[in-house]
């Protein structure tokens, strides 16, 4: 048979399970919420210790739409009035912000987030990011090989049998 006709309705090179499919899904999420929280774990950890460049936050747009609500988007400016960042978020909680709102800020290398100058508590959300998606991509990885030893077992036992 060639490898485009269908076998049972899927096309041949098509021939993973529900399970395979749920396991695959689930790694790339893992892997997705790891490389996320990880890139933004360091600035976060920095900006908490209070290192990182100085400057201020101002606020320029209000940006609506996500499932958490919405985020101010803003320019970091250096104490020259330089612009280094043109679109960042400001990660720390404040309720009455409206367009050109300043806030003293720091750029600890975040590339899309700036932090108060006294830090945040993000570092915390990214560390329980890294620590649940390395918790599942460990389960993931365990569950596949108990799999593969288990028809080990099977196809020796049949081999055995016979």
């Amino acid at each position: 048979m060639r490898s485009g006709r269908k076998t049972r309705g899927r096309p041949r090179w098509f021939r993973f399970t529900q399970r395979q499919l749920w396991w695959f899904g689930l790694l790339a999420c893992a892997l997705a919420i790891l490389y996320l929280a990880g890139v933004h774990l360091g600035p976060a950890l920095r900006a908490a210790q209070g290192h990182g460049v100085r400057g201020r936050w101002v606020a320029t747009q209000l940006v609506c739409g996500r499932r958490d609500g919405c985020d101010w988007i803003g320019e970091f400016v250096l104490p020259n009035g330089k612009v280094q960042l043109p679109r960042v978020l400001y990660t720390g909680r404040e309720t009455s912000v409206h367009v050109g709102w300043t806030r003293p800020a720091l750029n600890s290398g975040g590339g899309d987030e700036v932090y108060p100058l006294h830090g945040s508590n993000r570092w915390v959300h990214d560390v329980i990011g890294v620590i649940g998606a390395g918790v599942v991509i460990v389960i993931l990885a365990w569950l596949s090989v108990r799999a593969r030893l288990r028809r080990r077992r099977q196809r020796r036992a049949f081999a055995g049998v016979a």
